[in-house]
């Protein structure tokens, strides 16, 4: 028997579907809405969306906007009567998750579990994402505090070592070249790479893959947009003026060769 304590809300887009088919998947724990128009939609709690091959007048249009709302994909299942032979390549042209005949059959609600849990991964690995996130911004900040505290300690040692030349200068000139090692920009953003990339694998590759010039200070931007922060976040951890984080965006945007309108944090979401 099915867990009915979690009901799970379909949304349908159609004009055809009859009591039938929303009493028997409500047997499986799915509770089936139909609407006709997109702002009869009620998005909120909807873990799998269905359309209606026949009903959609542009079914590529239809899906791009379902797949735009929320920041979670919600998998989306087409209803057509096509034959079983074309049901893979339907699946495949549309990017759907999958392709059903029939919503009153066991094949459509072992689908529509399936899809639920795709759906409930989904999830999870948001709110992963979101912690993991939350930790890169928490260790770039340690690792600001200890920069900022190490560079006023060396400009310490600096004074030390010209205004005292009888204090132990061999030493102090250890200490300061031990710190101004780890100064270096690069040691810093190295040690956040490794761990952004531990959370977001592949992504600096593709970015490269599309404009191999980026430069550090690129692929820094371009991480924490990835991460969700906003302009002033951003120019608040990167120690820069906000007009600074609005010039750099204007200057990814060139190098990926996208229009004014277009949206950097968009495009980069979705690599």
């Amino acid at each position: 028997m099915p867990n009915l304590e979690h009901i799970v809300k379909v949304l349908l887009l159609s004009d055809k579907i009859e009591g039938e088919e929303s009493a028997y998947l409500k047997k499986f724990g799915f509770e089936l809405m139909v609407t006709q128009e997109f702002s009869d939609i009620s998005f909120q709690n909807t873990e799998v969306f269905i359309v209606d091959y026949g009903f959609a007048t542009d079914i590529e249009s239809t899906i791009e906007k379902l797949k735009s709302f929320g920041e979670t994909t919600v998998p989306i299942i087409l209803l057509t009567l096509v034959s079983n032979e074309t049901l893979l390549q339907t699946t495949l042209e549309y990017d759907v998750f999958c392709v059903v005949n029939s919503l009153k059959s066991q094949n459509a609600v072992m689908i529509l579990h399936a899809a639920k849990r795709q759906f409930q991964r989904d999830i999870e690995n948001k709110l992963k994402n979101n912690e993991l996130n939350r930790l890169l911004s928490t260790n770039y900040l340690v690792l600001d505090t200890k920069n900022q505290f190490l560079e006023q300690t060396n400009t310490r040692l600096e004074k030390l070592i010209i205004d005292d030349i009888k204090l132990n200068r061999g030493e102090l000139e250890k200490l300061r070249d031990g710190i101004q090692k780890h100064l270096k920009d690069e040691y810093q953003y190295q040690l956040f790479k490794v761990h952004f990339e531990e959370v977001h694998p592949l992504f600096y590759k593709r970015l490269l893959v599309l404009n191999p010039g980026f430069t550090d200070s690129n692929l820094k931007l371009a991480s924490f947009i990835k991460m969700g922060f906003n302009n002033s976040e951003i120019a608040f951890f990167l120690n820069i003026t906000l007009a600074a984080v609005k010039k750099g965006i204007q200057r990814m945007k060139h190098k990926l060769n996208l229009a004014p309108e277009d949206s950097l944090r968009l495009f980069l979401f979705n690599i």
